[in-house]
């Protein structure tokens, strides 16, 4: 019928302490959902946002405007023409599972001004490029746009800097 379960629990950290540790939860009380790495949620606590929350978590995204990195080449080739974000990510990094729909949603809103790429840092293709900018936490973010290499500072940003600092660095979008 396509209703999916949702299972809540509550982990006691002086019972739980390597699963809290492994998902570097050091805050309290916090909510997360997880269905590809971990979400957290930091709304107000009330029913109607945490229902927009979980719902935007659970709800599959069906189109995807994000191209897989090919060559450095390329993507410098592309940014003279129309500014590139690019993610940097590993497989395994839960913040880098977190963030790919909001990556996914922001590329489809700006598709028409902004190409949106992916590198995988662990892969053969994508190592060399990331080791190239030094990059030792994931995920991280840059824009390339005519020659240039912009820096954006997710950790310090919530969502909706996406829209903020592509705004702020790219050609005027109409929506």
């Amino acid at each position: 019928t396509g209703v999916r379960a949702l299972n809540f629990f509550k982990c006691d950290f002086q019972l739980q302490e390597s699963v809290m540790a492994a998902n570097e939860l050091t805050e309290f009380p916090q909510i997360y959902v997880s269905v590809e790495g971990f979400a957290r949620y930091k709304g107000p606590l009330t029913a109607d946002d945490l229902h927009s929350f979980i719902q935007f978590q659970i709800t599959p995204l069906y189109t995807n405007d994000v191209y897989s990195f090919s060559s450095e080449q390329t993507l410098l080739s592309i940014s003279q023409q129309i500014p590139v974000f690019v993610k940097f990510f590993a497989p395994w990094c839960m913040h880098s599972k977190a963030v790919k729909k909001r990556f996914q949603m922001t590329a489809t809103k700006y598709k028409s001004s902004i190409q949106f790429v992916e590198v995988d840092c662990e892969s053969n293709q994508g190592r060399a490029f990331c080791s190239k900018f030094g990059l030792n936490s994931w995920p991280s973010f840059k824009l390339f746009t005519k020659g240039q290499t912009i820096d954006y500072d997710w950790e310090n940003l919530q969502w909706q800097g996406f829209d903020d600092f592509l705004a702020q660095h790219s050609p005027r979008q109409e929506l």
